[in-house]
């Protein structure tokens, strides 16, 4: 579910304690955050997504969160692509997971190469919730 402003900066203020993820929302559902930090989601949502622009400390919500909520970038090409996550990666730490949603398997594979993490997953989630 996209997020207004005003709630994309309360998780800006909220999710972190300097640069790293507050321990207190990690693993989270939506509605545990929206309840622990004064605003609302339907009981639907499984995700919270916030529309970023740039990496870093001037965007919090670029790192790592650890939590139901997950950055989305536009950008124009793939190239453009591979540089965001590159600094992504480098903001956040190597050994994180990316997706990437193409087609065309030279660009997936491009992209793949290109990136010093774990795991890069292609035309899938990047969460999945479980039940127990």
């Amino acid at each position: 579910m996209p997020v207004t402003d005003r709630v994309k900066q309360i998780l800006a203020q909220n999710l972190f304690v300097g640069h790293l993820p507050n321990p207190k929302a990690v693993g989270k559902s939506p509605q545990q955050l929206a309840q622990m930090y004064g605003f609302s989601v339907p009981e639907w949502a499984r995700i919270l997504v916030v529309r970023l622009k740039t990496v870093g400390r001037e965007e919090p919500l670029s790192g790592e969160k650890l939590t139901t909520v997950l950055g989305w970038y536009e950008v124009d090409g793939w190239e453009e692509g591979c540089e965001r996550s590159l600094e992504m990666i480098a903001y956040g730490g190597r050994g994180h997971s990316q997706v990437i949603h193409a087609r065309d398997e030279n660009v997936i594979m491009q992209f793949d190469l290109q990136k010093p993490i774990f795991r890069i997953m292609v035309n899938t989630f990047g969460t999945l919730k479980t039940t127990s």
